[in-house]
């Protein structure tokens, strides 16, 4: 039972010790508690003498499966694992190929983990009870404190490593033929000599999970583009995602998705393929609703080609300039034929493979953006047909419709906001100037910590663009979603684009990091393609369109939280590679995402050492606790001779008279006589203690098998108990008196059998 203690404690260790890897939170107590019921189980029902050895682990196998199921179930996903399993585990998988450590075990993940936990927790129960191995069985549990190193580089910490090291040295002192105080004392050094080389070994520069890896926001299992993106945005990871190279230097869009349904307040991408199923091979013009397969093409806006290469972004969508007409391989791994069109836009996605570092592709665009206030094509130039706006969405073509499609119920003041600005724009080009110019007029702030939240309210999808008018401040998605639904208002077909925004020179690599990432708004063109706007007043659409730095709105940084970070114009030096894996570059230090905290190891060391703390105090507790029971016995007058016995003979094992060792002779009879008789001939009892020893036993004899006493107290075996006891403790060792004290055998004396494991003894 100990040791189903002491691998219950060692588990909860290693899973503390897990929070370097896994954000502490609800599925840490889970866990704790999956493992510990699994192993206290186990031991229990193989200390009843009734179950074999493989019954009992599988049942306390079986007890943390059904603690898992039970939780299980009660999260609600057992329907979407039994539905889509697929699904469900590609979730799990982008949490983690999303994430950076400390992740945060939620959904998919957490079941997963928990499960994993299940399994982990059986595999203890087999080798600790099935096949009686306790020290084996803890260094399998005690394997998982390399995960953190393994993951980030980061140690569990000194206190983590000794707390398992004692508890390793405990399971083998457990397992051990003949227990003893120099073995364990010697394992206990072994752990604290281990922990201390942890300890004083020099720092290394910690490795941060993923740290050149950048998750695109568009994803199946992403429920909203939108909210992925404000998360991304918020990171600034300056990891690179790509460079390209372009014949044209200025501002640039790299479009990897576009989402035009808002009808339950919500923008989803359009993500169906192409119904001839052409790949990125096939050339493709964005002038048509859908795009047609054939490039009418228009002469107003000259081609751009640019040369892609992917660094670290990982993502089933492709990222293409605005405005894209076709893709052609370069020398590397990359299959243009993987990556197929959209059926409604110039994007690109794949369902078998993913962007990877080294894909390497060329992309010829007419790229149609609103920079600066200028258009890229001139608007008298066109038919009025071609941008005109539709004050009744009914009138709109069949193709136009769902880009004009708004959830009901729009407030007052965005409706009147929208016709304020617009003023008196006539047609499409003009209204899209007008709502750019309004956000960028100066009374609009950047502020990336503005909230966003489109589902906050159901029943109001318009709170994210009241929120806009009313606060003043926002990042592109606050931006690029108020102004497509402003201009939809108006008759005006949107959608949004999620991507990059970069700003090359002539001839130079442009690197597009992470903390590129944005999101603008585009409107249709008849015959002329989707044009893209930038209402966002700073960020990386701004940095862009005019190579200049706009930083967020500064603020005081409220309770618990710390300054933002200041952002850099992207690189445009082809000889700056910094961030780059494979060319490492001294910077400033800075903590590792699974590192805690300046200040808070000592918390987690501290409750380590509670823990072991408790758990050295378990025998010690259990052995005084057994000791009371029998004085109160001896005081009530139940059984006094047998409890008064039951206890000398206890302080013998623990003073470790009674241990089996090769070469000593043994009690001739395993009676209480010849107990006595023993402890005399080997020295530990002489004098008055071996006479109230002999009594004792003649006592205990007379009371079981003679049916003399055994009812009504008698305080002179009270006396002779602690005649006797005196005895031993004199006769033993400085050593044996303090193992009496902290690690008392009695409390071990019966094995899974039922047979005294202390060595021989008394009935």
């Amino acid at each position: 039972m100990l040791a189903g203690a002491i691998g219950a404690a060692l588990w909860a260790l290693v899973i503390a010790g897990l929070g370097a890897v896994f954000a502490p939170g609800g599925w840490m107590a889970r866990a704790i508690l999956i493992s510990g019921a699994s192993l206290i189980v186990a031991c229990l029902l193989r200390a009843s003498r009734r179950s074999l050895r493989l019954v009992a682990a599988a049942g306390g196998a079986s007890t943390g499966l059904l603690c898992w199921l039970w939780w299980f179930v009660d999260t609600g996903r057992f329907a979407a694992w039994w539905s889509d399993p697929l699904r469900a585990t590609a979730e799990a998988r982008m949490q983690v190929i999303r994430g950076s450590t400390p992740f945060e075990p939620t959904g998919a993940l957490e079941d997963l983990l928990l499960l994993a936990v299940v399994l982990g927790a059986a595999l203890t129960c087999l080798v600790l009870v099935g096949l009686g191995r306790p020290f084996a069985a803890g260094a399998v549990t005690a394997l998982l404190l390399l995960v953190p190193a393994g993951v980030n580089g980061v140690s569990v910490g000194w206190a983590f490593l000794l707390g398992a090291g004692v508890l390793l040295a405990l399971l083998a002192w457990l397992g051990a033929p003949s227990p003893s105080l120099p073995g364990l004392l010697a394992a206990a050094v072994a752990a604290a000599l281990a922990a201390a080389a942890v300890a004083v070994a020099p720092p290394t520069r910690d490795r941060v999970w993923n740290a050149a890896v950048v998750a695109g926001p568009v994803s199946g299992t992403v429920p909203d583009v939108t909210i992925t993106l404000a998360e991304d945005l918020r990171r600034r990871s300056n990891a690179p995602a790509f460079s390209f190279t372009s014949d044209t230097p200025g501002a640039h869009r790299f479009a990897l998705a576009t989402l035009t349904d808002f009808a339950d307040g919500r923008w989803l991408p359009q993500d169906e393929p192409d119904a001839a199923g052409l790949d990125v091979t096939a050339p493709r013009s964005s002038a048509t609703l859908p795009p047609s397969p054939v490039p009418i093409g228009f002469s107003r806006v000259a081609p751009v080609t640019i040369t892609i290469t992917v660094e670290g972004l990982l993502s089933s969508w492709l990222p293409l300039p605005q405005s894209v007409m076709s893709v052609t391989a370069e020398e590397s791994d990359f299959d243009p034929a993987q990556w197929s069109w959209t059926a409604e836009s110039s994007t690109a996605r794949a369902d078998r493979t993913i962007t990877r570092r080294g894909d390497r592709y060329t992309a010829v665009s007419r790229p149609l953006i609103a920079a600066d206030g200028r258009l890229p094509v001139d608007p008298s130039s066109l038919p009025a047909s071609a941008t005109a706006l539709f004050g009744d969405p009914a009138e709109a073509p069949e193709s136009l419709a769902p880009y004009l499609e708004l959830p009901p119920g729009m407030p007052d003041a965005l409706r009147g906001a929208a016709r304020e600005v617009a003023g008196g724009a006539d047609n499409r080009l003009a209204l899209g100037l007008s709502l750019q110019r309004w956000f960028r007029s100066g009374a609009f702030a950047y502020d990336e910590s503005a909230p966003y939240k489109p589902d906050m309210d159901p029943e109001d999808p318009y709170a994210v663009m009241e929120g806009l008018l009313t606060e003043r401040r926002g990042f592109c998605v606050h931006y690029a979603s108020t102004f497509a639904v402003m201009a939809r208002e108006l008759g005006a077909p949107t959608r949004l684009a999620v991507g990059y925004a970069a700003r090359s020179t002539e001839g130079g690599e442009t690197i597009v990091r992470g903390r590129d990432l944005h999101a603008w708004p585009e409107i249709f063109v008849d015959g002329v393609g989707w044009v893209a706007f930038e209402p966002t007043p700073g960020g990386a659409g701004v940095r862009a369109d005019t190579g200049e730095q706009s930083p967020p709105v500064e603020r005081e940084p409220g309770a618990g939280e710390q300054p933002a970070a200041t952002t850099e114009p992207p690189s445009t030096d082809p000889t700056d590679r910094r961030d780059r894996p494979q060319e490492a570059v001294e910077q400033p230090a800075s903590p590792a995402a699974g590192a805690a905290p300046p200040g808070n190891g000592w918390p987690a060391g501290g409750a380590a050492l509670i823990l072991l703390l408790v758990l050295a105090g378990i025998p010690i507790v259990v052995r005084r606790l057994r000791a009371v029971r029998r004085m109160r016995s001896i005081a009530r007058g139940r059984h006094p001779a047998q409890s008064v016995w039951a206890e000398f003979r206890d302080t013998a094992i623990d003073h470790g008279l009674l241990l089996r060792a090769a070469g000593e002779p043994e009690p001739r009879a395993r009676t209480a006589e010849a107990l006595v008789d023993h402890l005399v001939a080997r020295g530990s009892l002489s004098g008055g203690p071996a006479e109230a020893a002999r009594r004792l036993a003649d006592a205990m004899a007379a009371e079981r098998y003679g049916g003399i006493g055994g009812a009504g107290a008698d305080p002179e075996l009270a006396g002779l108990l602690r005649l006797a006891k005196v005895g031993i403790r004199d006769g033993a060792g400085r050593s044996a008196r303090v193992r009496a004290v902290l690690l008392p055998r009695s409390v071990l004396r019966a094995d899974p059998e039922g047979r005294r494991v202390s060595g021989p003894h008394a009935a």
